[in-house]
């Protein structure tokens, strides 16, 4: 099987589910710049899947892997397709039910945002260092910085005092990132 399809799918599985904790994050937030980019992210999606269906037909599998591949494909797209509906429900507005903002904080991974103080070691430290993903299970996916919100966030990225963390993480983890970010905490040296 070619590598540009494992690579494509596995980029497009990985997007979708970016996509989908954006999409939370804008009804949770409220902001339609974060649904912008779930619709930029869905446009990738759509690149990479016209791509993977071409590569598709030029590999030597037989017809059933090949629907296989092409059913794989058309659900993670779906996935996309969801994610972007929900992310498109905050342009509705800020004023949903709080059923929903309570359904998106209670379950067992939640999408928070939490800003960070000057006080905090969180402050000019790049997301490799601080290992919050590995000492604590907090998956950083946006910040917010004044009126720039960055997505895609990498280990290189250098957190700001005032940077608004958007993360995925158990309710656990979540009072941890409230603390680490308010300077209460300091996270364990290794």
């Amino acid at each position: 099987m070619g590598q540009n399809i494992k690579e494509n799918i596995l980029q497009m599985k990985n997007v979708s589910e970016l996509m989908l904790d954006l999409a939370y994050s804008a009804i949770l937030l409220g902001d339609e710049r974060i649904t912008r980019e779930v619709e930029s992210l869905f446009e990738k999606i759509k690149l990479l899947e016209e791509e993977t269906v071409r590569y598709v037909f030029r590999i030597k599998e037989a017809d059933e892997k090949r629907i296989l591949l092409l059913d794989m494909i058309d659900h993670v797209k779906d996935i996309s397709i969801a994610a972007r509906h929900i992310a498109l429900l905050a342009k509705r507005g800020k004023d949903f039910p709080s059923v929903i903002k309570d359904v998106l904080k209670d379950s067992d991974e939640r999408v928070v945002a939490e800003r960070v103080n000057p006080a905090s070691t969180l402050g000019n430290t790049t997301v490799g260092t601080l290992k919050l993903r590995t000492h604590v299970g907090i998956r950083v996916i946006a910040v917010q910085r004044r009126d720039m919100w960055y997505f895609g966030i990498s280990r290189e990225f250098s957190l700001a005092p005032g940077d608004i963390i958007v993360a995925v993480c158990s309710a656990h983890a979540e009072v941890i990132l409230r603390e680490l970010a308010a300077g209460k905490r300091k996270l364990p040296t290794v």
